[in-house]
């Protein structure tokens, strides 16, 4: 438990370096450091503001050494987070992530979902968001992403899930579904979803977490059959030292989003490997590295 508190302060620690905390600045709440210090891009990517979950996540989770924990300045740079985020959405509810006007529907799902769990974990005044959120999912609702990105295309279904029970509002429930349609069009009987051309280990670990957040709000067991499947095919890449993935998947990439697993392991021993692998990299220190991307 000692490595995995280090490991997570040193995490919170990154967020901080990149989290503007200067209420005086016009730019207070963003954790895009490029943007609003160093000035290498003249706009701010939507991508980085889902740190402010991993705020709420240490200002709610109390664990040795976390100075968070119940820290009221720390729920103040959350609400500037989300204050941020609304400043620099698109006039139609989307972010914007590489360039300018982009209206990436990766970054802005990945933050809307940052969002509503925040909104949630923190018990926020959902109402004072409605709106803005609406707006946001109805982006979500009618994106149609070139591609074959997997991992989006959970991001969307859970997107509008999230909505949908958040408000109890049915408004894109056609759209709901129709995606899911789409991302099953993408399943590989092996146990995985396509990405870019293939399967991508990394991004592999991505849409199970999201189809398990999607299956613990729906408690679809066709879902769950799925996110069993993939956790099957999961163990067979653990490579001996207890790294996962690489080059030689569609993406390349070598990150890893353990909770997926975390959350199926009441159905699938399976996971359990899996997680034991993720908690032997923390003791040795080779975690996985996110390479794939500026964030």
């Amino acid at each position: 438990m000692h490595h995995i508190n280090k490991k997570t302060n040193e995490l919170l620690n990154i967020c901080i370096n990149n989290f503007n905390q200067n209420n005086l600045s016009k730019d207070y709440g963003s954790f895009d450091r490029s943007y609003w210090n160093y000035r290498t891009i003249d706009f701010s990517s939507g991508m980085s503001q889902t740190n402010f979950y991993a705020f709420a996540l240490a200002y709610k989770v109390k664990f040795k050494g976390n100075i968070f924990y119940k820290n009221e300045k720390v729920k103040k740079w959350i609400l500037a987070g989300i204050q941020n985020t609304i400043k620099i959405t698109n006039k139609n509810g989307s972010l914007d992530d590489y360039f300018p006007y982009e209206q990436a529907v990766g970054a802005t799902t990945f933050t809307f979902i940052s969002l509503i769990k925040t909104i949630e974990l923190l018990s926020l005044n959902k109402q004072k968001y409605k709106t803005y959120i609406k707006k946001c999912a109805k982006f979500i609702a009618f994106s149609n992403e070139s591609g074959i990105i997997s991992n989006h295309k959970a991001a969307e279904i859970l997107s509008l899930t999230m909505y949908r029970k958040l408000f109890s509002d049915n408004s894109f429930i056609k759209q709901e579904k129709y995606k899911i349609s789409q991302l099953i069009q993408n399943y590989n009987q092996e146990g995985w979803f396509e990405e870019y051309g293939g399967c991508d280990l990394g991004y592999h670990t991505v849409t199970l977490s999201r189809l398990m957040d999607i299956y613990e709000l729906t408690k679809s067991k066709k879902i769950l059959n799925y996110c069993k499947n993939m956790t099957k095919f999961s163990i067979n890449f653990l490579n001996p030292d207890f790294t996962y993935g690489g080059h030689y998947s569609s993406r390349g990439t070598s990150i890893c989003f353990i909770d997926g697993f975390a959350k199926i392991g009441k159905f699938s021993k399976e996971a359990y490997i899996f997680v034991d692998s993720i908690n032997n990299q923390i003791r040795k220190n080779i975690l996985p590295l996110y390479n794939d991307d500026k964030t």
